[in-house]
């Protein structure tokens, strides 16, 4: 059977580049967006137009701050397609950098609510989705969340977003243990990733041990890795980072 990946913020960016490395390799892709909707129709057509790719794209917008939506955005994949194998928690925020005193909670829970919670809730979901589908093959599920470098090492000046996605790491250990054995769950902590060459980049490339910045196809390696592997491998974190995390 066709096997099917639901990514977050898939409109742009990394969960582009992976919407497009999966469907080239014959998955079903659901591109999850918000505010990106015509990113997201042009990258589901051309999935979609593609003669030699027999996976088939779905795109659904929902903001992943909001629990409702979550929940509707998993009713809608379980309706378009038998079941969901993977689900990667790409979608997340790096904000302004801000000084102690000028972050407000405002800031903070938006932060928060972006880069933690909807994963939690995603994969709240994602669990409820397989369990209440008698039809799917146990133990053969997975969740791959994106952490960040920054959540392992600390950023000046950006306090909300090295502790959201440090916690992101632990979230992910704390489900792989409550998952298990039907769902895998690890995660992944990417260093600066260059998309376009005019990005301009805070972290200079000679800093970086292997001397380069990370590219989509480095990190869909890893995401391959943890959608095909063993479910045995489990609550794993590991950096995609060209040795920037021991400078």
């Amino acid at each position: 059977m066709k096997k099917t990946i639901l990514i977050t913020g898939a409109a742009k960016r990394i969960g582009a580049g992976l919407a497009l490395k999966f469907a080239a390799m014959n998955w079903n892709v659901i591109i999850h967006y918000n505010n990106s909707e015509i990113e997201a129709i042009k990258l589901c057509e051309k999935i979609n137009s593609n003669k030699n790719w027999t996976g088939i794209a779905k795109i659904f917008k929902a903001d992943l701050r909001n629990e409702t939506e979550i929940i509707s955005l998993f009713d809608f994949a379980s309706k378009e397609f038998s079941q969901i194998d993977v689900l990667v928690n790409n979608a997340g925020i790096f904000p302004e950098k801000k000084s102690l005193t000028d972050i407000d909670s405002t800031f903070w829970n938006n932060v928060f609510d972006t880069n933690l919670r909807s994963q939690f809730l995603t994969s709240r979901e994602f669990y409820k989705s397989i369990t209440n589908n008698s039809k799917i093959a146990k133990n053969n599920s997975k969740i791959i969340n994106f952490s960040s470098l920054g959540g392992l090492k600390i950023w000046d000046k950006k306090t909300p977003y090295n502790v959201s996605k440090s916690a992101v790491i632990q979230l992910t250990m704390a489900l792989a243990r409550e998952l298990a054995p039907l769902i895998s769950v690890n995660c992944i902590c990417p260093g600066v990733v260059r998309i376009d060459n005019d990005e301009d980049i805070f972290i200079p490339e000679t800093k970086i041990p292997m001397q380069r910045y990370a590219t989509v196809e480095d990190i869909f390696e890893l995401v391959y890795f943890f959608a095909t592997s063993t479910n045995y491998i489990t609550g794993q974190v590991v950096t995609v980072d060209g040795g920037l995390e021991f400078v």
